[in-house]
């Protein structure tokens, strides 16, 4: 798979799968929109700078999916051994019934004192917000933002002082490692409960600003995104037409304040 510098000619296929540093012949002229945002101009070859990731050709004949995958697996230095794990199976008794951050980050620590330095974990991209919950972790929502499901809890701003609060959903919670088999719909309802819990408390901070800052209009959009799928259900492809873009008139704006409020989670 891929394609290197030596390749030339316009593309044959709605796809073109080219390697990083590629500066492949297009023969085409036009722009290329990475998935950033960011639009380069295109005259013949793949311009410099391409990152990693999926982008769209635009010329006027039409538009082709430019994939550009790494040049090479990150390679540790010399010899050495570690885990792969699914982090959804990693559960601890501390668990609230699907392995979490936390006991990532146990995991690792401990792997580590025995002297490993790999930890391969699964895709921790985000589903849709809802219930049914996706099982599978390679059916994502957004590959950019993470999936709620995997936040510890009690590592949450606010979780410490919250305590006596939360300590009825911690309870229900680790009532679920019980069984041998991740029910994430219920894991979604009660980390639904538990984070609605601590925003209703949270005053907001300098790493919230400065997050939000970062992300810029993306997280803007995902967020009016989960809005959306938690009022209208399922992917956008159910919803109302004026809502199915980002860019539409329905769900354009600057935040999700004009956005009909969704209904309350299910308790």
């Amino acid at each position: 798979m891929g394609a290197d510098a030596s390749e030339s000619g316009p593309p044959t296929a709605p796809v073109r799968v080219l390697r990083a540093g590629s500066r492949a012949r297009l023969g085409l002229e036009g722009e290329l929109q990475l998935e950033d945002g960011r639009v380069k101009p295109v005259r013949g070859t793949v311009p410099a700078g391409v990152p990693p990731g999926y982008h769209t050709l635009r010329t006027r004949t039409g538009e082709t999916s430019v994939i550009v995958t790494p040049a090479a697996c990150p390679q540790p230095p010399g010899r050495t051994w570690g885990w792969a794990a699914q982090l959804y199976a990693t559960r601890s008794a501390a668990s609230w019934g699907i392995g979490d951050l936390g006991d990532l980050r146990r995991l690792g620590a401990w792997s580590f004192r025995l002297g490993a330095r790999i930890l391969l974990v699964n895709p921790l991209s985000a589903p849709i917000p809802g219930v049914p919950q996706q099982p599978s972790p390679y059916y994502p929502s957004s590959r950019r933002f993470r999936n709620p499901l995997y936040l510890n809890i009690a590592d949450m701003p606010g979780a410490r002082e919250a305590g006596l609060d939360l300590e009825p959903l911690a309870r229900a919670g680790q009532d679920l490692n019980v069984g041998r088999r991740i029910d994430r719909d219920a894991v979604f309802r009660l980390k639904s409960r538990a984070l609605d819990l601590l925003w209703s408390r949270f005053a907001g901070d300098a790493e919230l600003d400065e997050y939000r800052r970062r992300e810029g209009r993306a997280l803007e959009e995902y967020a009016t995104f989960c809005v959306l799928a938690e009022h209208h259900g399922g992917g956008f492809t159910r919803w109302p037409a004026e809502y199915r873009r980002p860019d539409s008139r329905g769900s354009s704006g600057s935040s999700t304040d004009s956005l009909p409020t969704p209904p309350r989670r299910a308790r």
